[in-house]
């Protein structure tokens, strides 16, 4: 019974917001929790999340005064004070969960591998009903990268549905957060950020590349 806590961060998407939240209502598994971030919104995301949420005790919604980007509250979301065992889920305010068993599916992966993290496996929607698969961010690395930890000089794979435990996160140093070219926060790309860290800390055993839909 692993706990998944899942992280938000959303930014105008107010379209969204009830697939989303939907997604995550009709799980199956239901140890989790879920921090939902508006980032200031100009738009009526805050209002519709809010609407949605009330009375659920499982949701605590946040709402940012201004703009910080996702590196900022992605971060700080990683930072609070949950046990170092809770696996984080990333499921930003303008995506949903595939199926109603994604955290159910990702409890057995997590119990029967012991893994620290695992990505994969995104559908990209195009505004119909076909649904293609992300490519490469499903696809495994190869086991050179593995060995070599060339995971920055390979292809983006490690992308969408991304988790990892606390305690992995914790270890990656602060300045990887930092753009060096101007000391700040990186804005964009944050995943990468902190997902090449991690990859570069975990045994190639301890890395899942999820095969059922996710994202």
């Amino acid at each position: 019974m692993n706990k998944f806590i899942i992280i938000s961060p959303s930014f105008n998407n107010q379209d969204w917001t009830e697939v989303y939240y939907e997604s995550i209502q009709c799980q199956t598994y239901k140890n989790y929790e879920v921090l939902y971030i508006n980032d200031c919104s100009t738009d009526n995301t805050w209002n519709n999340i809010t609407e949605l949420t009330q009375g659920n005790p499982q949701f605590k919604c946040i709402n940012n005064a201004t703009n910080k980007g996702a590196t900022f509250n992605y971060v700080n979301s990683f930072k609070l004070p949950y046990d170092e065992n809770v696996i984080f889920v990333n499921l930003d305010g303008d995506d949903w969960l595939a199926t109603p068993t994604v955290l159910e599916n990702l409890n057995e992966l997590y119990t029967t591998h012991d893994y620290w993290m695992t990505y994969g496996k995104l559908l990209v929607y195009d505004g119909t009903e076909t649904l293609t698969e992300g490519n490469p961010q499903n696809t495994p690395y190869d086991t050179f990268v593995h060995a070599y930890k060339y995971y920055r000089r390979d292809v983006w794979r490690a992308s969408h549905l991304r988790t990892f435990k606390k305690f992995l996160f914790d270890k990656i140093d602060p300045n990887d957060f930092i753009s060096q070219l101007n000391n700040e926060l990186f804005y964009h790309a944050s995943d990468l950020a902190f997902m090449y860290p991690m990859l570069e800390m975990s045994p190639i055993d301890k890395i899942g590349v999820i095969q059922f839909p996710t994202y």
